[in-house]
């Protein structure tokens, strides 16, 4: 993800950031995986502000993308009605 630098500094990638979240929600997704780098420290401090943090250990997300190289991890709770249990109030 990138935004304009007439956008920067505006909210617009936080924006994305947690409409990416919302529909991975929606969509039953466990866990978002993202890759950025050491040199984008703004993206970079967004995604520990929303909750992502580092993977360490194996990367299975090796990429040849310049600016991707830290994985980040974000675990979520889903928002897909038809997986979640009804409470009864009985």
């Amino acid at each position: 993800m990138a935004v304009t630098k007439k956008a920067q500094g505006r909210q617009v990638g936080r924006k994305l950031t947690l409409a990416a979240i919302e529909r991975a929600k929606t969509k039953g997704a466990k866990r978002l995986v993202l890759l950025t780098s050491p040199k984008l420290t703004a993206a970079y401090n967004l995604y520990r502000s929303l909750g992502f943090e580092e993977v360490s250990g194996s990367q299975p997300w090796a990429t040849s993308y310049i600016r991707g190289g830290i994985p980040m991890s974000l675990k979520l709770k889903s928002r897909n009605h038809k997986n979640q249990k009804r409470r009864s109030y009985g």
